[in-house]
This record gives structure tokens, sequence and C-alpha cells, in this order.
């Protein structure tokens, strides 16, 4: 059982890192609401699943892939019970030899670690080497939820929002049926 705070819609007063602190900030900059929990450590979706009761909203699975020099990454949103074919993946977005990135490139590019890779972390990749890639199921899904670059703290918004905030972090998002 995972221990949870109550849902808060403002600000929390302490953060668990610097990052989390901006992607809270850019949230309240653009005036996008949000919901979110305190919660233990989870590692897996599985744990997510108390998360998406409490907030009434799917937690979304991040993964990060990379071509084969390394110099370009996806990352990609898919429903918690999807698995994803990479070889699909790449027949879909014409690029081959994908394969999973290191947690040392996810720190360096994304200041999170394997574990709390989320599409709000995009917000630190200034030099542009992450391409967003959301599952279409997802984005025609109401809302959003994820962690918040913690896995200890997971907010759900509205879809639309989501959008919004990766066009202010200068990411275009990539719909894909996975």
């Amino acid at each position: 059982m995972v221990h949870l705070s109550n849902v808060e819609n403002i600000k929390p007063e302490t953060y668990f890192s610097d990052l989390e602190r901006d992607v809270f900030s850019l949230l309240d900059k653009l005036k996008i609401s949000y919901q979110y929990v305190t919660n233990d450590v989870v590692e897996t979706m599985e744990e997510c699943a108390e998360i998406d009761s409490v907030l009434a909203c799917e937690v979304r699975k991040s993964i990060l892939l990379t071509n084969k020099k390394h110099t370009t990454f996806f990352l990609v949103v898919l429903p918690s019970n999807k698995n994803l074919n990479v070889k699909e993946l790449e027949a879909k977005i014409g690029i081959s030899g994908l394969s999973f990135a290191s947690g040392e490139e996810m720190e360096k590019i994304l200041g999170v670690t394997p574990g709390s890779l989320t599409v709000l972390s995009v917000i630190s990749d200034i030099d542009d080497y992450v391409q967003v890639i959301i599952d279409k199921e997802v984005m025609d899904s109401e809302y959003f939820a994820c962690n918040t670059t913690t896995n200890q703290r997971h907010l759900k918004m509205k879809t639309t929002d989501l959008s919004r905030y990766l066009k202010e972090v200068h990411h275009r998002m990539k719909f894909v049926q996975l």
C-alpha cells in the first residue's frame, strides 16, 4: 500500500528538487490548473494504481529512447498498460536502430533519474535533443497524469494544458498510434 497525501491544487511549500520547483513555477506562470498528491516512492506502474484512483486519472508511462549515435532522444508517453514495440515505433517515425537511453543520459539531458522520467522534464532539454512522442490514446483523454520529476509526487492536468506546457518549453508533440 502506497501512502498518499491529500489531493492539493496549489504548489507545494517544499520541493524534492530545483527541477520540480521549476515545473510547478511554469505551470503557475501558464495558469495551468492541476491537482497533485505526494506519495511514498513508487517504482512501477502497478504501484501507481492507488495514485490513479485518488487522482481519478491514469498515471502515464514515459520511456526514453535514443538513436544509434546517441545524438537524438525520443521521450515516448504511453498508457500504463501498453508495452512499447520499438520496431513498430521505428517504422512509424522512420528511424531505425532505436535503443533505450541510459540512466546517465537521462540524468544529463533531462535532469531525472530512472523511475522519475516524465514528459514534464523536457523543461531541462534546452539544447532540444529530445523529441516528444505521445500515443494517440493518451492525447484522446481529457486528463493527463504523470510524476513531477520525482517518483514521490504525481499530478493531474488537462491534456490540452500539456500541449501548452510543451509549447512553452519549445517542444512539439508527435502523435503516434502505438
